[in-house]
Parts: structure tokens; sequence; C-alpha cells
């Protein structure tokens, strides 16, 4: 007798090894979905601090604060810009006269974990007309 039939033992073991692939597909899948998400959070904190640093720099010459610190909630962090005088044995001391340095330094917790992301940014004001 020929029977081209599959036994019941050959269906179960296909079953079998279908199901954990995709099992383990899906662990995978999900691993990367977890990874993008804190990859773009933290890519917006990222550009928030940069916006931050940048409005500090514009409104520096208005308002001639020598530090600011913004706590934002959403999403929870803390942004600290200082002005910092450039050192008087720095070679931009001797290039320029009105040049100061901004450094902005967002933190946060997320995940579990403490992030840190300082950004630094060289100015040159205007001179003073005598």
């Amino acid at each position: 007798m020929n029977n081209k039939a599959f036994t019941l033992l050959e269906v179960i073991m296909a079953l079998l090894i279908l199901v954990s692939m995709v099992t383990i597909f899906t662990g995978v899948h999900f691993k990367m979905l977890a990874r993008s998400d804190k990859e773009k959070s933290f890519l917006d904190r990222i550009f928030i601090v940069q916006e931050e640093n940048i409005k500090f720099v514009k409104n520096l010459e208005d308002k001639k604060k020598k530090k600011e610190v913004k706590e934002l909630e959403n999403p929870e962090i803390k942004i600290v810009s200082n002005l910092v005088d450039i050192d008087k044995k720095s070679f931009l001391n001797s290039f320029m006269d009105n040049v100061k340095m901004v450094r902005s330094e967002g933190s946060w917790k997320e995940f579990g974990s403490n992030y840190n992301i300082p950004f630094l940014t060289i100015v040159r004001f205007k001179e003073e007309k005598k």
C-alpha cells in the first residue's frame, strides 16, 4: 500500500518548529521596538538640550545672565546653562577679545539609568562702541 499522507508525528514536529521560529522572531521584534523607543526618547532630549543652549546664547546679550536652570516635566529633564569665561592661557583669549563659552548640560533618569548630555558653544559678543 503506497500512502502519501503525513503521519501525526510529522505534523506535530512541523508545528513545533513553526511555533518556535515565530516565538524567536517575535522576541527579537519586541526587543527592536523597545530599543527604538529608547533611542527616540534619547534623541528627543538631545534636541531639547540643544534648543535650550541656542535660546540661552541668543538671549545672552539681552539678559546678561551667568547661569540658567530649567526643569522640564514632559519629557522630564533638567537643563543647566552656564556662561564660562575662557581660560587666560587659551589661544582664543588673545585671538578675540569678546569670546565666551556657554556650557549647557541636560540630565535625566530613564530605563533605570542616569543620562547626561553636555553641549559647549563658543560665542563672540559684539564689540562695544566707544
